[in-house]
């Protein structure tokens, strides 16, 4: 492991009443939290996490778990008003892709367009490039390494002992979650997603408080 890289992690509900100031002594320099699934959701915890987080001085992102039965511009619009709001510590913003079944049917090309559609809307209307969250395989098997997504950073789900496998058309991870079933201070309930930052912590601050 490089001795540079900066640790983190990723939250929703599932995680319970966190004590952030725990997690915070615990080294945690970062947190992702879902915000948004859908055109219609908005998970119960992640306000109480945005303001928890941020009054420890915890790095944040906000992340939207893409469906892909709601129309785009719903999921754009839903996830952009919910993080924000007026006044609020910006977030850096995530479109997280997974769950191959429920792509079932539809081709790689309009499975891209669709993810791509929704990452230059945020883009525009929040003014900051989002990440996209996905694994390898997800990559190569549902997107087709399109050659468009490689302008969006990089938030690589691989749970691997040795260095993370990156997908075409990515030549480098800017997060990875290398750990799904992580323990920390200040979280009890259930186990929690641990991640790095492939940078040290000036380039992290940089990055996430670009806005």
């Amino acid at each position: 492991m490089n001795k540079d890289w900066v640790e983190g992690i990723d939250v929703s509900h599932w995680q319970g009443d966190i004590n952030w100031s725990l997690v915070r002594q615990s080294g945690c320099k970062f947190a992702f939290m879902k915000a948004t699934e859908g055109a219609t959701y908005t998970d119960p915890s992640f306000a109480k996490n945005r303001t928890q987080s941020a009054t420890e001085g915890i790095l944040g992102g906000a992340y939207h778990y893409f469906r892909a039965t709601s129309k785009v511009e719903a999921q754009i619009e839903h996830f952009v008003q919910t993080i924000g709001a007026s006044g609020s510590r910006p977030l850096l913003p995530v479109l997280d892709v997974e769950d191959p079944k429920q792509w079932k049917g539809m081709s790689t090309l309009d499975l891209s367009g669709m993810v791509i559609a929704w990452l230059e809307g945020v883009e525009q209307r929040l003014q900051m490039r989002p990440l996209i969250y996905l694994s390898p395989s997800f990559a190569d098997e549902m997107l087709a390494a399109d050659k468009r997504l490689a302008k969006f950073p990089l938030w690589l789900a691989h749970w691997a002992n040795g260095d993370p496998r990156v997908p075409e058309p990515w030549t480098n991870w800017t997060f990875w979650q290398y750990s799904s079933k992580g323990k920390i201070d200040g979280i009890t309930e259930n186990v929690v997603d641990l991640d790095r930052f492939n940078g040290d912590l000036e380039a992290l601050c940089t990055l996430m408080r670009h806005a």
